[in-house]
């Protein structure tokens, strides 16, 4: 199942140690505020989804309400893509791994250290189908690439998902206040994937091809 959202790795450094449990770390509450960035966070990964990647759907979105033990700030889960993917429809997935962070700079106003998972993702990813699956115009089967090839992929890649959040950037706050008013259930707040599509079903996603702007891929 394809992955996107603001995990956990951030927050190993945010936990608080509950002394009389021998090193053990609890759950305290996310504040609204950081919710709410969490939200359009999220948000941006699913309607960049949806504008990228049509052929995966999108199961559900999350939002946190508390940090714990295995928990990060929130998810979005895509159903699994069941046959071979292209260079293209790959590359799309790190697309939408790296339009939480342009979310975070271009509508929360800064990017935060809550981005770990996308950029692990995303940077495996990038090694993956360049060194592994012969899909950048080599042949030569790697396991990892070098530092600077994968970071001149995600910087292009990258640049795709800045134009597609600040092209829908109005869809993205509306999807993220909806996140808000959904209750909390199980420490969360949670659209199904239903949820999302009734949420599209009367709105527009731009997508790339609107904005007359070839995607930037790896060579």
């Amino acid at each position: 199942m394809f992955l996107a959202g603001a995990g956990s790795g951030a927050l190993l450094a945010k936990r608080l140690p509950t002394g009389a449990s021998g090193g053990k770390t609890e759950s305290r509450p996310i504040p609204a505020l950081a919710q709410r960035q969490v939200a359009v966070h999220e948000a941006a990964h699913a309607v960049v989804s949806a504008a990228v990647r049509p052929h995966a759907a999108v199961l559900s979105a999350e939002v946190n309400v508390e940090t714990g033990e295995d928990s990060g700030y929130g998810w979005v889960r895509h159903e699994p893509v069941l046959r071979p993917e292209t260079k293209d429809e790959l590359l799309a997935d790190v697309v939408v791994d790296l339009s939480g962070m342009s979310a975070d700079e271009l509508i929360n106003g800064a990017a935060t250290d809550g981005n770990a998972h996308d950029l692990k993702n995303a940077s495996e990813s990038v090694a993956a189908i360049c060194g592994m699956n012969g899909l950048c115009g080599r042949l030569a089967y790697r396991e990892t690439l070098g530092t600077e090839e994968v970071e001149s992929c995600l910087r292009r890649l990258k640049s795709r998902a800045d134009r597609l959040v600040q092209a829908n950037a109005g869809l993205i706050m509306e999807l993220s206040e909806t996140l808000m008013e959904i209750p909390v259930m199980g420490g969360k707040r949670t659209m199904t994937g239903d949820g999302f599509r009734a949420f599209l079903m009367d709105r527009h996603v731009t997508t790339e091809t609107e904005l007359g702007v070839a995607p930037e891929n790896c060579p």
